[in-house]
């Protein structure tokens, strides 16, 4: 059984004083940012309702910035923080294309998943499968948009990356490949 007092108690010391000096974390000198990267990776996996918190305070936006391939502060903490904070759904489809999700999964696709997949098939799954999902939903509610066509046109530009990254992946079973279910991969 969990104590309610003690997570409480971590919670306003993650809010207090790790969030509200977040900024100040991410552009100290190395290696603060990328510990601090890390640490929120962790926190947004274990609790998914601190990406609220994270939009409340504008960090969404800086956040997506280093979600990038050449970007220094772009690595697996960097992917799984995107990865939480899509999966949250606190985020529309409609502001994460305005911050170029798509192109920018597009771009790591093209740079790692043909050559070092590894460290980031998983989750690059896990945010096209949300992404997705958005778009689904996005069509059930305004039937005549055309911006879900337009997002699943876009992720499948990459399908020969797509198809690696699900024979990478943990996500998928080996078995399932060995019997040719995916018949076009």
């Amino acid at each position: 059984m969990e104590d309610t007092a003690s997570t409480q108690l971590l919670n306003e010391l993650l809010l207090r004083k790790f969030l509200a000096n977040y900024g100040t974390i991410l552009t100290a000198n190395e290696p603060l940012p990328l510990l601090g990267l890390k640490l929120l990776s962790v926190i947004v996996d274990r609790n998914p309702a601190f990406v609220l918190i994270l939009k409340k305070l504008g960090l969404i936006t800086i956040l997506f910035e280093y979600f990038e391939v050449g970007h220094a502060k772009f690595n697996a903490a960097t992917l799984k923080i995107i990865r939480a904070i899509v999966a949250s759904r606190e985020i529309e489809l409609e502001e994460l294309l305005q911050m170029n999700i798509i192109e920018k999964i597009n771009a790591i696709m093209a740079e790692f998943v043909m050559s070092n997949p590894e460290w980031c098939s998983d989750h690059l799954l896990v945010i096209m499968h949300e992404i997705l999902h958005l778009a689904a939903e996005l069509k059930k509610k305004k039937a005549n948009s055309t911006l879900p066509q337009q997002v699943f046109d876009d992720l499948l530009v990459n399908f020969a990356a797509f198809c690696k990254l699900l024979a990478e992946s943990d996500v998928v079973s080996k078995q399932l490949l060995k019997r040719k279910r995916f018949p076009l991969c």
